[in-house]
């Protein structure tokens, strides 16, 4: 039986992307269901950042993450990559907007006067997706408010 014949890693990789104008290399492969690329190794599914930095730059060493400084989670170019720690993203990531807070926040603790106006729009005839924009809450405030969950 024949063994089949895959092209190198770096060249599949590469025909995967499409550089853009701003210097992003654009994943056109598939992507997880957090919207970041994703890029198949035999069974293995990859973040394609964190290959993209092996193929380009090296090892990376255990506990630290590939962190995109143009903030485009499609983005696999090495030169728009670094590396950092958990506290590091988490700092980049509030640093950029990129984190929910006060009643966009799962865990927000509803108030009073928040939930007779959700109660009030829906009653209404609002739809969720409307009363979720219009007071700027969660999902989960949302349905806080309608006494579901804590």
């Amino acid at each position: 039986m024949a063994s089949r014949k895959y092209p190198p890693i770096r060249d599949r990789f590469l025909s995967k992307t499409k550089q853009l104008e701003n210097g992003c290399w654009s994943w056109s492969g598939s992507f997880f269901s957090s919207g970041y690329a994703q890029f198949w190794q035999g069974k293995k599914a990859r973040k394609a950042s964190r290959v993209s930095w092996e193929l380009f730059r090296g090892e990376i060493p255990v506990g630290l993450y590939v962190l995109h400084r143009c903030d485009n989670k499609e983005c696999v170019n090495p030169d728009h990559l670094h590396l950092g720690d958990h506290s590091q993203n988490m700092r980049e990531a509030s640093e950029r907007g990129r984190h929910h807070s006060g009643p966009r926040h799962y865990a927000f603790r509803r108030t009073e006067e928040l939930t007779n106006k959700v109660r009030e729009l829906r009653r209404s005839g609002w739809l969720i997706k409307n009363i979720r924009a219009h007071l700027g809450i969660g999902h989960g405030t949302y349905w806080r408010c309608m006494g579901y969950g804590s």
